[in-house]
């Protein structure tokens, strides 16, 4: 089993404020959930089951356009929960200063490009999408969220040096209770040799732990990452063993550059907040290697954008979205009450359903149907709880 520990960072109701202590209505198991349920929960900003009534309704659709639009609601939902949580997490930052996470909780933390060219820019945001997949893989290793430490980093507004700044990671850490921070950065020269060195922050000491680098040719990029990969689980301390490094190994989103770098692009794009061009980019990707169902994934969930909840009610009863053809759906009710999860962003955690191959992984089966790839992968992952410190707990079984 993987635990995946996602900080909450901090108590229930300064999340969700009052109109969320209500205890959410959710539908009963094994009934089909209707639009208008959703819509309720929605409206009484329910988040969470919100979120876990329109993936219930897309898992069942046979319409195309309601689909569209739910999938837009539940993008929207779960980057509202994430920068919820970071402007949070920041207004208590004070309360936050001692907190640390186990030695083998870890964060990755974007790239610095310190090549002359721009060209190989979106290896900012794909380097540590990347290494933080295949380091999930791990079972001695717990890593954190991309988005949750890019929901941060936007909250904190840094400097692009302040950014990179190896000072910086301490505090990312705790503020995402996390016991280390990978930090690093990566050239690439006209010569086609690219060069990519990471660095392992302890957040407790805020001291430098350990560094490793790679060296090559951009053109072998993505054996290179492994070799990282390989690299910085040795220096976490830990022994991979025959089969995570054969989990690892065969771990490759696709193998066209073009395709990645253009991927990296739709990131960037998408953290910046503009979802139509994080769509045109992930199209790319896609369009430039038809086998990546994980840009194909991406573009379906940016494609409209983020779409408010009166914009939501106004189009289904407009008649711009049919009535759902919904199937009765196994629909778990929303748990409430100490330790269970409820409030806490569970729903988009489940769903953080932007990155397929980042973190599909992570969140169990029907992720990818219900964002139109059509794949599917088979793993049991209970829902998140939430520890005594403020931590949702994910539990599950990785693919192997």
């Amino acid at each position: 089993m993987k635990r995946l520990l996602i900080p909450a960072l901090l108590a229930l109701a300064a999340i969700h404020g009052p109109a969320l202590a209500a205890e959410p209505r959710s539908a009963p198991a094994n009934s089909p959930v209707s639009i208008e349920s959703a819509l309720h929960a929605d409206s009484l900003e329910q988040r969470d089951e919100a979120i876990r009534q329109y993936r219930s309704i897309l898992k069942g659709t046979t319409d195309p356009a309601l689909a569209s639009m739910v999938r837009s609601r539940i993008f929207t939902l779960s980057r509202e929960v994430y920068d919820e949580r970071a402007r949070a997490a920041v207004g208590q930052e004070s309360k936050l200063a001692n907190a640390v996470g186990p030695n083998n909780t870890v964060a990755v933390g974007r790239f610095e490009n310190l090549s002359d060219d721009e060209t190989s820019a979106p290896l900012e945001k794909g380097i540590p999408a990347m290494l933080s997949s295949d380091m999930a893989q791990v079972k001695k290793l717990t890593v954190l969220e991309r988005v949750e430490l890019e929901a941060l980093l936007r909250e904190l507004s840094l400097s692009r040096s302040a950014m990179f700044d190896s000072s910086t990671a301490p505090r990312l850490g705790h503020l995402m209770s996390a016991g280390r921070v990978v930090v690093g950065s990566f050239r690439h020269e006209k010569t086609d040799k690219l060069e990519m060195h990471a660095q392992v922050v302890n957040v407790k000491s805020g001291r430098l732990e350990n560094s490793v680098k790679v060296n090559g040719k951009m053109r072998d990029f993505f054996v290179l990452e492994k070799d990282l990969v390989f690299k910085l689980v040795d220096k976490l301390g830990v022994r991979l063993t025959t089969a995570e490094r054969s989990s690892i190994e065969r771990q490759v989103p696709t193998k066209d550059l073009a395709a990645f770098l253009a991927y990296g692009r739709g990131l960037d794009e998408e953290d910046r907040g503009n979802f139509k061009g994080a769509s045109e980019q992930y199209q790319q990707a896609a369009s430039k290697d038809p086998g990546f169902t994980e840009a194909k994934a991406a573009a379906a969930a940016t494609g409209r954008g983020t779409i408010s909840y009166g914009d939501m009610a106004k189009g289904f009863r407009a008649g711009q979205a049919a009535p759902p053809a919904v199937k009765p759906v196994a629909v778990k009710p929303a748990p409430s009450g100490p330790g269970t999860g409820a409030g806490t962003g569970e729903g988009a955690n489940d769903i953080v359903m932007e990155r397929a191959f980042e973190t599909e992984r992570l969140t169990g089966s029907g992720l990818i149907p219900d964002l139109g790839s059509g794949e599917a992968h088979d793993r049991q992952v209970t829902r998140p709880a939430v520890s005594s410190n403020g931590t949702v707990i994910v539990t599950g079984s990785l693919p192997r």
